[in-house]
C-alpha cells in the first residue's frame, strides 16, 4: 500500500468547514436584510429597475427575491393564523 503525505489534518478540515458554515450563515442573513430593504423601497414606490441596477442584479432576479419574500410572509401569516385561530380578514395593511 502506498502512503501519500498529506500536509493537513482532519482537524484543519473541520475548522475550515466550520468557517464555511459560519460564512454561509452570515451571507444568508445579509441577503435577507438586503431583500427586506429592497422590498420596503419597492413598496414605497422605487421601481424594480432602479433597485436592480443599484444592487447589480437582474430585474428578474430581484423580482424573484421579492416574490419569494412575499410568499414566505403570506405563508407564515397563514400558518400563524391556523395556530392561534386568528384571521387577518378586514385588516388594513
Amino acid at each position: 500500500m502506498n502512503s501519500v503525505f498529506v500536509p493537513y489534518t482532519y482537524e484543519e478540515l473541520l475548522e475550515a468547514q466550520l468557517l464555511v458554515e459560519e460564512a454561509e450563515c452570515l451571507a444568508a442573513r445579509a441577503r435577507r436584510d438586503r431583500d427586506r430593504v429592497a422590498e420596503a423601497l419597492h413598496a414605497a414606490g422605487v421601481p424594480i429597475t432602479h433597485l436592480a441596477k443599484k444592487l447589480g442584479l437582474s430585474q428578474a432576479a430581484l423580482s424573484f427575491r421579492l416574490i419569494a419574500r412575499h410568499r414566505e410572509r403570506v405563508l407564515g401569516e397563514s400558518q400563524q393564523t391556523m395556530q392561534d385561530g386568528t384571521t387577518t380578514e378586514g385588516a388594513v395593511s
